[in-house]
């Protein structure tokens, strides 16, 4: 199952995402913004606002476009190719669910300036344990109307950059999903540096956070509900950077083996070399097949189906782009080992594509229980 085709609509919003991505954000400019440490490039913020980028799956009367996870997915994987910085995945989770109750007052009041990229939003889901289960750090305490929440999650991203912040937590009746709209103050949020610095991972901590019962945006069945729409959404969203970043990869390597001579020849053309670009291709597509079969699960399968692809793209995906890096870096020989060449912003944010929402082995075992 895969993306087979795209429509004239999609393929100009792919070629458009690409050419300001080139422009905007090549290796030279992530890398000025991770020496820096500095977590959004502000203009490329911008302009994604500008151009829809974070409200696709936004209704349009609150300011986003109406489309599917599949124009998403088109930007997400087009951010993987550049290795882009900046909390783009939490903002589109972030409005996805969002809007999907835009009648809620939650909704009213931030879906439009989120989708403009006027204000940040960050998700808190939970983790998956080493069994393949979802648990929720956070706890859910009734107060009056409203409820009080207190734990501890580690290794969340974009907390810390966030205007509101989508918190699921465990109640006594089952999860509930609330909007912390104070987050900075609240959340104790610590910045937690990581190898790959295209990434903003925070640890949270809420040591009794009252949420007034209107910032609550759902309990029960309907907060698992847009629970795991957001989780796949997560998921997936890596499956589609990793699918983006393999594939680039796939590109660079041909590109410089063809060019590297050695012994009078260009290296591309050792037998050694053709078949590890050929098994690297190979992965990439892998990654971009998983991907796609995940995101129209999405788009337009039963529960079961999004589940199960969505765990087979999180793992499948994760570890290809891992191993392109991998044997990108081999491929370039001493020069792929240094600081000065660009591969290492790719190999990095593969690596923590595999352990962020979580290990490749705990996606197997999701996916074992499903069978």
């Amino acid at each position: 199952m895969q993306v087979t085709a795209l429509t004239d609509e999609q393929q100009a919003l792919r070629d458009v995402t690409r050419d300001v991505l080139d422009t905007e954000s090549p290796p030279s400019a992530v890398r000025v913004l991770t020496d820096g440490h500095t977590p959004v490039d502000d203009k490329l913020w911008r302009i994604g606002g500008e151009l829809g980028w974070f409200g696709l799956e936004s209704p349009e009367s609150a300011g986003g476009s109406g489309q599917t996870f599949l124009e998403t997915a088109i930007v997400l994987r087009e951010l993987g190719r550049a290795a882009a910085p900046g909390p783009f995945l939490s903002q589109v989770i972030t409005t996805a669910v969002l809007g999907s109750v835009p009648d809620h007052p939650i909704s009213r009041s931030w879906l439009d300036r989120l989708c403009a990229g006027e204000a940040r939003g960050a998700v808190v889901l939970g983790v998956l344990d080493a069994a393949g289960r979802r648990q929720l750090p956070i706890r859910a305490e009734r107060t009056g109307g409203g409820v009080t929440l207190r734990g501890r999650q580690t290794d969340v991203p974009d907390v810390d950059l966030a205007d509101v912040v989508l918190v699921a937590a465990a109640g006594e009746d089952g999860p509930i999903l609330a909007a912390v709209t104070e987050p900075r103050d609240a959340l104790g949020a610590v910045w937690q540096p990581t190898h790959d610095r295209t990434r903003r991972l925070v640890d949270v901590t809420l040591d009794g956070v009252s949420v007034s019962s209107a910032a609550i945006l759902a309990e029960g069945p309907n907060a698992a509900a847009l629970l795991d729409a957001a989780w796949q959404r997560g998921i997936v969203g890596l499956a589609l950077d990793g699918a983006g970043g393999a594939a680039v990869l796939v590109e660079r390597t041909v590109g410089y083996t063809s060019q590297r001579v050695q012994y009078g020849r260009p290296i591309a053309t050792f037998q050694a070399v053709k078949h590890t670009c050929a098994d690297m291709f190979v992965e990439s597509e892998v990654a971009r097949i998983a991907a796609d079969a995940a995101v129209l699960e999405i788009v337009a399968g039963d529960e079961a189906g999004r589940r199960f692809w969505s765990a087979v793209a999180k793992f499948r995906a994760c570890d290809a782009y891992a191993k392109v890096a991998g044997d990108a870096l081999q491929m370039h020989g001493g020069i792929g080992m240094t600081w000065e060449f660009d591969l290492h912003i790719w190999l990095k944010r593969a690596k923590l594509n595999q352990a962020l929402w979580g290990s490749s082995d705990a996606h197997r075992a999701v996916v074992t229980r499903l069978v």
